[in-house]
């Protein structure tokens, strides 16, 4: 594209965002437009382009359009918005939002959190927007923001007619920087691509640097391709439904789970990797002998998708005496979570049931005997949280009949 057409373009862009949005069929809330949304009109309308092509655009046109800082919105510098547009309708939040915020703005947004005016509120959405591609910048990322308890102390936020939500400001203490976004994400990504795209697009947001964010990635991964139990109908509420992989699929995403059990510097991803398979039983080895995963928990993990229980109390005496070289007292083998806020792991004392959440109990551990962990670990992740209960109930029995580990 020649600097003249670009040139041209901004000319247009101009225009149609002071005075003509009609003529792209767009509608603008309080000035802005998603840039999404207009490059979607700009092809529709016979003018496609690729989003550097629109940045081009938009430095052409100088002063006369307003990238917002958070590069997903645009606006003319003057604009003909009618005022009850831009204004909202006053509102209670959903009790989670979202911010999409560049990387090289992060350092100021944990100091100052996210400052903003009546003129020029802070944007919020409930979802996580994608790009076109449906893959997230390396530039970005996306914030978690406690709406309901901005409201609860006396925050008011107003909802536009695309479901964007406007808040004067957000101050640090809203800000949760270590939660990840709600499985929107997921649905959202289903409604726009295959299964295998998904789970392809989610494994490549797998980047090996901060643990919970692989663990994430991965369990929507798995979520994608029906190979997780859906916890709270997100999906289903986007109207996308995974359903269950094909089975020339299964063998693929088999092979990607796997590999990444072998290629993670984590323990838990590699966990959760080979977990998330359905059981293999009679058929396991096409894919992969257990001696492949270097990982013993991973290998004791696969074992049992195995349907080999002997192969798997060998492995769980290996990882005791693992457990018990290590003289801190506190190494221990994650294996898996577990609906009902449990997770099961092996330590030096044996296999035993770890009590998550936040309660009184929460981190206790109460022991149970190989065949017990076995017996769960068959349960397929994808399984029911309501027949998961009874399951388990008819495998371990009451809880409050076992006596608690005392604490390393």
């Amino acid at each position: 594209m020649t600097q003249k057409e670009i040139n041209q373009i901004g000319d247009l862009l101009s225009s149609v965002l002071e005075k003509e949005p009609e003529r792209l069929s767009l509608r603008l809330h309080e000035g802005w437009v998603n840039v999404s949304d207009l490059l979607s009109a700009l092809h529709k309308h016979g003018r496609p382009l690729t989003v550097g092509q629109l940045y081009h655009a938009i430095t052409a046109a100088g002063e006369r359009l307003i990238l917002h800082e958070d590069g997903q919105y645009l606006r003319a510098r003057q604009t003909l918005a009618k005022p009850a547009e831009a204004q909202g309708v006053v509102q209670r939040p959903p009790e989670i939002l979202h911010y999409g915020a560049p990387l090289n703005r992060l350092d100021r947004i944990r100091e100052h959190g996210l400052p903003g005016t009546e003129h020029q509120p802070v944007r919020l959405s409930l979802e996580v927007f994608l790009p076109r591609d449906g893959a997230l910048p390396n530039d970005a990322t996306i914030l978690v923001i406690l709406a309901g308890d901005m409201y609860r102390a006396g925050y008011e936020f107003r909802q536009l007619s695309n479901n964007a939500w406007l808040v004067n400001e957000v101050p640090l203490e809203y800000l949760d920087f270590e939660a990840r976004p709600w499985p929107h994400l997921v649905g959202q990504l289903l409604k726009r691509h295959t299964q295998k795209e998904t789970f392809e697009i989610l494994l490549s947001l797998i980047r090996e640097q901060r643990e919970i964010d692989d663990f994430v990635y991965l369990e929507y991964a798995l979520l994608a391709i029906g190979l997780r139990h859906d916890p709270i109908g997100v999906i289903s509420k986007t109207g996308a439904d995974p359903g269950s992989p094909r089975t020339v699929d299964q063998i693929y995403y088999i092979q990607c789970l796997l590999n990444l059990a072998r290629q993670s510097p984590y323990p838990k991803i590699r966990a959760v990797a080979v977990s998330g398979l359905p059981n293999l039983d009679g058929e396991g080895t096409r894919y992969a002998l257990p001696e492949s995963l270097t990982d013993l928990a991973a290998r004791a993990i696969y074992a049992v998708k195995l349907g080999d229980l002997p192969l798997f109390q060998t492995l769980v005496g290996e990882l005791i005496s693992e457990a018990k070289a290590d003289h801190s007292g506190w190494k221990c083998y994650w294996l898996q979570n577990a609906p009902l806020t449990l997770c099961y792991v092996i330590e030096a004392r044996g296999p035993c049931i770890e009590i998550g959440g936040s309660g009184p109990d929460a981190g206790q551990r109460l022991p149970m005997s190989v065949r017990e962990l076995y017996d769960l670990l068959r349960m397929p992740p994808t399984t029911d949280p309501v027949f998961y209960s009874k399951r388990f109930e008819e495998i371990i029995g009451n809880l409050n009949h076992r006596k608690t580990f005392d604490r390393p």
